[in-house]
């Protein structure tokens, strides 16, 4: 799909090493939910840490050639039963949701692990199904209606993705 971009090996080693030592330095937050009254799950705010507001979001920005403002970064944490609802992030335009998944999950030992992004395509009567590989990047607008999964209950770890909400300011 053209709004739709995935991008595998999006950072380089030392990135993923400063990302994995970040997330588990800081205190991790029960009770974020997609929409509200539904299945809560793990979050940590990232709006304050330069090395996801600034840095990361600069290589975000020279992927796409873009220039974007970011309205919040956050981790999101999953354990088995999580499963997010469907829901947009913003209805305004020109703003673009971008999803770095870092978990250790081999999908070639484990085809059925889960933990897949799931978008609703607009004007389409199918969903798109993104499994959350390590280092693996999605970017799709805001307005598009989607939601996380859990790895399944096999899996004994934590489904982990660091969101960006950004406006394009190129448009």
């Amino acid at each position: 799909m053209e709004n739709i971009h995935i991008l595998d090996n999006f950072l380089q080693k030392k990135e993923i090493e400063t990302i994995s030592t970040k997330l588990s330095a800081k205190k991790w937050v029960f009770g974020h939910t997609s929409v509200k009254k539904t299945i809560p799950f793990w979050a940590m705010e990232l709006i304050n840490d330069a090395y996801f507001t600034e840095y990361l979001k600069e290589i975000i920005e020279k992927t796409f050639s873009k220039k974007f403002r970011i309205i919040r970064v956050y981790a999101n944490g999953q354990t088995p039963g999580q499963d997010g609802s469907f829901h947009v992030d913003s209805e305004e335009p020109n703003t673009f949701t971008a999803c770095f998944y870092i978990n250790n999950v081999s999908f070639e030992e484990n085809n059925n692990a889960g933990g897949n992004l799931v978008i609703k395509l607009p004007e389409k009567k199918y969903d798109m199904s993104i499994e959350p590989r390590n280092n693996r990047l999605v970017l799709f607008p805001s307005n598009y209606l989607h939601r996380g999964l859990s790895f399944h209950f096999d899996i004994k770890e934590m489904r982990i993705c660091i969101a960006w909400k950004m406006v394009d300011l190129t448009t």
